[in-house]
């Protein structure tokens, strides 16, 4: 991604490689896009992606994102769980949660997605917020990024 380098500055630049790719907390671990070979960035789209994560996941729930598609996996599913407003957690079953995308939504619905995990209640609860897609548009464009990345925003995809 040529674009990236002529967009970002070397600080900025610095800054993202310097991040780590997997956080442990306490009753959850999390990473950008599986923890299985985070530094590869897999998709989590399919069973067997998600099987590859939870070979490696430690704590019962862990949170992802990269797909930009909200999804809930459970380890020994053949399918992600279809997902509505809220999904409990289930005891003693690993949980692989994708938490949506509050940018560049890409499961065909235009509006932010994000997740809250409700410790107390043992559920993840997803939110769908409206935003201004004709300023993200904007924002793009002006940017230098890919035409694409703006076009799709009304799409979800």
């Amino acid at each position: 991604m040529a674009w990236t380098r002529s967009v970002l500055n070397v600080d900025q630049t610095e800054w993202i490689a310097n991040l780590q790719l997997t956080l442990k907390g306490s009753d959850y671990e999390a990473a950008h896009s599986s923890l299985y070979r985070p530094s590869d960035w897999p998709y989590v789209l399919m069973p067997d992606i998600a099987a590859q994560n939870f070979l490696h996941q430690v704590s019962p729930l862990c949170f992802i994102g990269h797909t930009h598609r909200p999804a809930f996996w459970l380890k020994g599913e053949s399918l992600a769980i279809d997902i509505t407003s809220i999904e409990s957690l289930r005891p003693g079953r690993k949980c692989l949660v994708n938490v949506g995308s509050v940018g560049q939504p890409r499961d065909r619905d235009e509006r932010s997605c994000y997740a809250i995990y409700r410790r107390d209640t043992q559920d993840i609860l997803w939110r769908r917020l409206s935003y201004d897609i004709i300023g993200a548009q904007k924002a793009i464009i002006d940017a230098g990024l890919p035409a694409y990345f703006a076009q799709r925003l009304h799409l979800g995809k």
